[in-house]
């Protein structure tokens, strides 16, 4: 694993696309992705980018995507997009440890349609929806990654690369809706079976376009799959886009649907809690599995808190419970206020909106004290209250049954104090003090 010194950044190489390479980068204590482009950008250019960026920084308010930060210019001129750092791929995860299981398949489906739905309505097509664009945050929440042309159109160093998982129109140019929605029947067939519908790399690359456009998908063998969700993945992957379903909408009623109708799981075990096997640790240095084989996953590590010591005192406050009779939660501190020691200033705001509903998970955004640091509680009607930190964010997307009610609370603290703030219903829940 290289880590390469350049200027002040340090970067370890994490893989490489059609037209740029994704490297860890730490500077200092601040721990980042860039993609680095393999030359300069023009004003004209640049101009493009920018309306581009400005048009991908409103649809991350509203759905599950890694956005480009900002545009930054490495010490020998050339062009990177700074990002969210995320490790793991839903290629690298499924080449270490096989097929995701159906319900781990539903939920990142869910959350895929959800994103296509607000990125389609925004007018924005992904155009090559893959499980190498598909990343997992440190929480096991999956993320569609690589948003924008502007820069992939630019810089196209290899034509042929991803060619096995675009849709058919796409190879000619024409991508539409409907090719996102190819690119997520793709992704469900290679979660579903443990390898793409196509094989990911030819000799023959002209036998392999032919293929691509022409040869139907081979049937995902999956017996406890229900036969709905293997019927939706053949049809998002046929070959004529008229033929697939009408929109990204459509696609998440349906899976919806099959999410209601599973059978329950059963009760975890004593010991490690039990969750989806995705996510990895990203806050250490150089982030592990960097330009090597990805490790079998520890299903013991899925929903990965990292423990940051500003927000010991959050952990310390959280004790949330849920009341018998009408749902409820009540937190272990008075709401909008904070555990003020003598000598300190007076309790600062913090105030969560409302919550916004995107069927598998919710949006929350918050403000608060600049320079504290936040944790974001979930209370379930029937279940567990989780508790994730999410440092000096003022937004997060939190994962979420379809079918239950939740109480959401943000709290913060600056390493002394604990602030709290109101709590907030999702889905008409009754949140009580």
């Amino acid at each position: 694993m290289a880590t390469a010194e350049e200027g002040h950044y340090s970067l370890v190489p994490l893989g490489g696309g059609a037209s740029g390479t994704v490297c860890a980068c730490r500077r200092g204590s601040e721990v980042i992705a860039l993609k680095v482009f393999p030359g300069r950008l023009y004003r004209r250019t640049r101009a493009r980018l920018d309306r581009e960026l400005a048009a991908l920084a409103g649809l991350a308010e509203q759905a599950g995507v890694v956005v480009p930060q900002a545009v930054e210019t490495m010490p020998d001129g050339r062009v990177a997009l700074r990002m969210e750092l995320c490790t793991q791929s839903l290629a690298r995860v499924v080449a270490a440890s096989g097929p995701l299981t159906v319900s781990d398949v539903l939920v990142l489906g869910l959350t895929l349609a959800s994103t296509l739905v607000a990125a389609h309505r925004a007018g924005i097509v992904h155009g090559r929806v893959t499980p190498a664009n598909v990343l997992f945050r440190a929480s096991g929440e999956p993320v569609l990654s690589d948003f924008g042309h502007t820069l992939r159109d630019v810089f196209t160093r290899d034509g042929d690369h991803g060619i096995a998982y675009l849709a058919p129109e796409t190879l000619d140019g024409d991508a539409g809706e409907r090719s996102d929605l190819y690119g997520l029947g793709v992704v469900l067939h290679t979660a579903l079976a443990g390898r793409p519908p196509f094989p990911a790399a030819a000799p023959d690359v002209a036998a392999l376009r032919d293929s691509v456009r022409h040869d139907p998908a081979p049937p995902v063998d999956r017996p406890e799959a229900p036969i709905d969700l293997l019927v939706l993945v053949d049809r998002l992957l046929e070959k004529d886009p008229v033929k697939r379903p009408a929109s990204a909408e459509e696609v998440t009623k349906q899976l919806i649907r099959l999410w209601e109708a599973q059978e329950p799981e059963p009760e975890p075990g004593p010991g490690p809690a039990a969750g989806s096997r995705l996510g990895a640790e990203v806050f250490a240095w150089p982030p592990p599995g960097a330009g090597e084989p990805e490790p079998a996953p520890r299903k013991d590590r899925a929903w990965l808190l990292v423990a940051l010591p500003a927000c010991a005192a959050i952990l310390v406050a959280v004790a949330w419970m849920l009341v018998k009779g009408p749902f409820g939660v009540t937190p272990s501190a008075a709401s909008g206020t904070a555990s003020t020691p003598p000598g300190t200033v007076e309790p600062v705001s913090l105030d969560l909106a409302e919550p916004a509903d995107l069927g598998t998970a919710a949006t929350l955004s918050w403000t608060g004290p600049a320079g504290w640091e936040f944790a974001v509680v979930a209370a379930a009607e029937a279940g567990p209250t989780e508790t994730t930190l999410v440092r000096r964010n003022r937004t997060a997307r939190v994962t979420v049954d379809p079918r239950v009610k939740y109480c959401f609370q943000v709290q913060a603290t600056d390493g002394v104090r604990v602030q709290v703030s109101e709590p907030r219903p999702f889905r008409g829940a009754t949140c009580r003090e």
